[in-house]
């Protein structure tokens, strides 16, 4: 590279040497020799013009570098909402009965509901009594039957541990039944008002006891 600078160097001073005067000057005037410079000094001069001219080494253009294109959208699946399934509900379960309680239970209402029949119709009879009559008297000592068998009934029933407290106030409740019976009994064979003032009074003690009986049921 060093080399082509000096010989366009070394030629431009060739032309510049030959181009220098006119034709007129060289018939008028003498021909004056221009001296033949010193190889070794052109060479330096080139040296030091091509060192001033070093070529800078062109910036290569940039290039484009392909940049791949994204990768194609991928669908992420959406996860759809499952339904859990929702275990059924646990149909209820029976109380746990105590067959000894339940087995009471039963037995009471049987034998309170043959005394509330008693009572109704003993009471019916006695609105309007007819003493003598053999059909009356034979209805009311049924009703009063009955009434003494609830009573013997109870007492001979073995009561369950949270039953006690019920149970005997029952008992004395329908212990005061049990004695009206017989007063009741006195007083109409033998037409003694004073039984049948004592019947009264013990009917109306043994339907208070009989509520106060009911407020002690577990």
């Amino acid at each position: 590279m060093h080399k082509h600078f000096w010989l366009i160097a070394l030629a431009a001073l060739l032309i510049l040497a030959c181009l220098s005067g006119s034709p007129s000057d060289k018939k008028s005037a003498p021909i004056t020799l221009v001296p033949t410079p010193d190889p070794a000094f052109l060479t330096q001069r080139a040296a030091n013009w091509s060192a001033t001219r070093t070529a800078v080494a062109p910036t290569p253009a940039p290039t484009d570098t392909p940049i791949p294109p994204p990768p194609p959208p991928t669908d992420t699946p959406i996860p759809q909402p499952t339904d859990t399934p929702i275990p059924p509900e646990a149909e209820p379960q029976p109380p746990q009965v105590d067959p000894e309680l339940e087995q009471y239970r039963e037995d009471m209402l049987a034998n309170f509901d043959l005394l509330s029949t008693a009572l109704i119709n003993l009471s019916a009879l006695s609105t309007n009594p007819q003493i003598g009559d053999p059909d009356w008297t034979t209805d009311t000592a049924l009703q009063l039957v009955a009434i003494q068998m609830v009573y013997e009934n109870v007492i001979a029933m073995p009561a369950p541990a949270e039953m006690t407290e019920f149970h005997g106030a029952l008992t004395e409740a329908l212990m005061d039944c049990y004695l009206m019976t017989d007063y009741y009994t006195s007083g109409v064979d033998n037409m003694n008002i004073d039984d049948i003032n004592t019947a009264t009074e013990l009917m109306t003690s043994c339907g208070q006891k009989l509520e106060t009986a009911s407020e002690t049921l577990p």
